[in-house]
């Protein structure tokens, strides 16, 4: 066997009598979703973030609730979240105190379980967490998770509901909600007595939940009652240790 004239070698990738073998070489996939159902969950998640975007300049009930639709669609996929956070620093000059205003950005991730009129719930290993949409910056799919199946809207077509609509739609909180969306104060009815956390602008909030009502929840803790302003809430996490994620 002659040896290679380039690289002196017997053989060598080179050398014409030992060709280079080609080797094929596949792509990994970045779901587990088929593609179809893959570009159709990208699809509601770019059309999301675009209504996310158009909440931080306007506040618009058409939005919020286009947004909601969207987000329906998303039901059982596992997402992850940027949310918009604010730290107040208060320094002391002389006899004078300023505030700063620091922006800053949690992220968080988890199943979302619910989207309501003005908030989405993920379920965490920790235990629910609400964010009002005000509040979301940006969402995005989880690679390599399962998408539980979406709700059947072909059960409208049921008798039932044809017949009976007030009725049928009003025993089924996850019905009330599609038809005309239900706000985080009456998801929050679900659970009064449970520890939550609460993270605000200024503070964060650790207590057992008393009550919530369209402008504030009401939270009891070793210091005392307080209650939280719904729109200054950055956050809410569900702290039961009887929640199973």
């Amino acid at each position: 066997m002659k040896r290679c004239k380039k690289c002196k070698k017997l053989t060598c990738s080179c050398n014409k009598s030992n060709p280079k073998i080609p080797t094929p070489v596949f792509s990994s996939p970045t779901s587990s979703l088929p593609k179809a159902q893959l570009n159709e969950l990208k699809f509601c998640i770019d059309e999301a973030n675009q209504l996310l975007q158009s909440l931080g300049s306007e506040s618009d009930v058409n939005n919020t609730r286009q947004l909601q639709l969207h987000f329906l669609k998303l039901q059982g996929v596992h997402v992850k979240i940027k949310i918009n956070c604010k730290f107040i620093e208060r320094t002391k000059d002389e006899d004078t105190i300023k505030n700063r205003v620091i922006e800053t950005i949690e992220e968080k991730a988890g199943l979302l379980s619910v989207a309501g009129r003005d908030f989405i719930q993920l379920n965490t290993k920790c235990g629910p967490l609400f964010i009002l949409y005000t509040r979301l910056i940006s969402l995005s799919h989880i690679n390599n998770s399962q998408e539980e199946e979406p709700y059947d809207l072909e059960m409208f077509k049921n008798k039932a509901l044809v017949l009976n609509f007030g009725e049928f739609v009003s025993k089924r909180p996850e019905l009330i909600n599609l038809f005309f969306g239900i706000p985080l104060y009456q998801q929050l009815q679900n659970y009064i007595g449970d520890t939550i956390q609460v993270k605000t602008d200024l503070l964060m909030i650790t207590g057992t939940l008393l009550s919530a009502t369209e402008n504030n929840i009401y939270i009891n803790n070793q210091k005392g009652n307080h209650h939280v302003n719904i729109n200054d809430i950055s956050f809410l996490q569900i702290l039961n240790n009887k929640w199973i994620g």
